[in-house]
């Protein structure tokens, strides 16, 4: 037996894992192993069909109750649960739930994720055809489409290249250490979060979906698309001329830019705002 996840409950039970079957043993039983650190999936060894052969007990089997307390509902670039930890330290977590249509006996890149610009995935369970996916919880988080919606907001040249350039910052873990496409990179999945930090949500989605339809050159090309609707929506009558200019060369700080072709809105024209190539293609 192999032993990759720690315990959590006051109880002093350990999640233990073997041969992809999850369990709760006691500490004291004498089969206990040391722990494992738990490593990102870019460092994983993988069989040959491409899934991880060390899965440390992710995700978890049975229902989030006998962790969490699924209290109240509310919204968090979706609808879910707040949710208080059952045991000591009672930490706050946002719980999603996600059916899963078609039977499948393992979800390959559904791992912890934790990054600045990321809304960190905890943990998650399996509970028959549902999947729980458990969050950080950023209670006084906005989308950027609240922000896009709200007439009192004007965003600064400045504004537009910091969104954009966390968001980029996000990508680049998701693409390299994650090894995965995000897939729905928009406003309604990018959160504006108290301290000004922004995070791009829904991570769990898209490493379950991962058979779908998704590619790195599109999440790049959304990041032009959310860029362009964001300044649309606040721009305001008479741009400065080198706001373009500007743009571009604070969104160059970012390492994850130099990768490929990025759109930027030519903020010199007074007219319809237009799209223009930048960085290497």
């Amino acid at each position: 037996m192999n032993i990759y996840a720690t315990g959590f409950s006051r109880q002093k039970f350990i999640l233990c894992t073997t041969r992809g079957t999850t369990e709760f043993r006691n500490h004291r039983d004498p089969l206990m192993a040391p722990f494992d650190k738990i490593k990102p999936y870019s460092e994983l060894k993988l069989n040959s069909d491409g899934e991880i052969s060390e899965r440390y007990g992710f995700p978890h089997l049975g229902h989030p109750s006998q962790k969490y307390s699924l209290s109240w509902k509310t919204d968090q670039a979706g609808g879910g649960w707040l949710s208080l930890g059952n045991y000591f330290g009672f930490s706050t977590v946002f719980i999603k739930k996600r059916e899963v249509v078609k039977p499948r006996t393992g979800f390959p890149k559904l791992q912890r994720a934790f990054h600045e610009n990321l809304v960190g995935l905890i943990e998650a369970f399996q509970d028959g055809a549902d999947i729980y996916l458990a969050y950080n919880y950023h209670g006084f988080a906005v989308s950027l489409s609240q922000v896009c919606s709200t007439p009192g907001i004007r965003l600064a040249e400045s504004d537009l290249a910091s969104i954009c350039r966390s968001v980029l910052k996000g990508l680049e873990y998701i693409h390299e250490t994650l090894l995965v496409a995000h897939g729905n990179v928009d406003s309604n999945n990018t959160l504006l979060c108290h301290d000004g930090a922004v995070k791009i949500a829904n991570i769990g989605d898209s490493m379950m979906d991962v058979g779908h339809q998704r590619s790195f050159a599109l999440d790049r090309e959304n990041v032009g698309s959310l860029l362009v609707q964001l300044s649309i929506a606040h721009m305001t009558e008479l741009p400065p001329r080198n706001q373009g200019s500007n743009l571009g060369a604070y969104i160059n700080l970012s390492k994850y830019a130099e990768h490929f072709g990025f759109l930027v809105l030519d903020g010199s024209s007074r007219k319809k705002p237009r799209l223009v190539g930048f960085g290497p293609t």
